[in-house]
């Protein structure tokens, strides 16, 4: 493993020149020794590097508190996406160079890749910390995001089996109305069948006429 002292000078952290072919292979030379003895090898064993997008550095995790790296720019090689899938020092090698890269177009030090070695603290670390809480705030909208589409998804559903259970009900009256009609198809109705107290009472014949003796009595 290269030392810490080995990649800084005497005045600071050492920096890294995108344009230059000799850092670029000593980058590549870098790459070969950690991609086997520390970042692979701590893959391998269960105890995956810390990558601190800082300071282009890695750190094992027994290390990781005490050198202060800030952890919203600190992450498990494992949940790096872009690095997870890094097999050779090939990948690896290309992968730094295209976090370079963007701290290029951000304005950004480029410092060469380290191992184990304390944050490097300097004039950027205003503008780090602006970074972090812009990193904060996009994280919460894409989580936002998220729970909006999931509330819209779950609306959607519910609107459609209220729209089941509306069609169920509407079926289901719909069928008791045709046995109802079913049951008295061709059948007198009730009122009909039933004859009225009226229909079922003899009628008394009334008495029309006057026999003559019961007349002399007013005569």
């Amino acid at each position: 493993m290269i030392s810490s002292s080995t990649q800084t000078n005497c005045n600071g952290p050492r920096l890294f020149d995108l344009e230059s072919k000799t850092d670029d292979q000593e980058l590549m030379a870098w790459c070969r020794i950690h991609w086997q003895h520390t970042i692979d090898k701590g893959i391998q064993g269960g105890n995956s590097p810390i990558y601190h997008d800082c300071c282009i550095s890695f750190t094992k995790k027994g290390c990781v508190k005490r050198l202060s790296h800030p952890s919203l720019q600190s992450a498990s090689v494992l949940k790096i996406p872009s690095l997870r899938h890094a097999t050779s020092p090939d990948t690896l090698h290309r992968w730094l160079r295209d976090r370079l890269s963007m701290h290029e177009r951000l304005g950004k030090k480029l410092y060469f890749p380290s191992i184990n070695v304390a944050h490097f603290h300097s004039e950027d670390d205003e503008s780090d910390n602006l970074y972090d809480a812009v990193r904060m705030l996009n994280k919460r909208n894409d989580e936002l995001a998220e729970e909006i589409v999931e509330l819209e998804r779950q609306l959607k559903a519910s609107k459609e089996e209220n729209r089941k259970m509306q069609g169920a009900v509407k079926s289901w009256f719909s069928k008791y109305d045709e046995l109802i009609g079913t049951a008295y198809d061709g059948k007198p109705s009730h009122t009909e069948a039933t004859p009225s107290y009226a229909e079922i009472t003899p009628k008394k014949k009334l008495k029309t006429e006057t026999p003559e003796e019961d007349l002399s009595k007013f005569s």
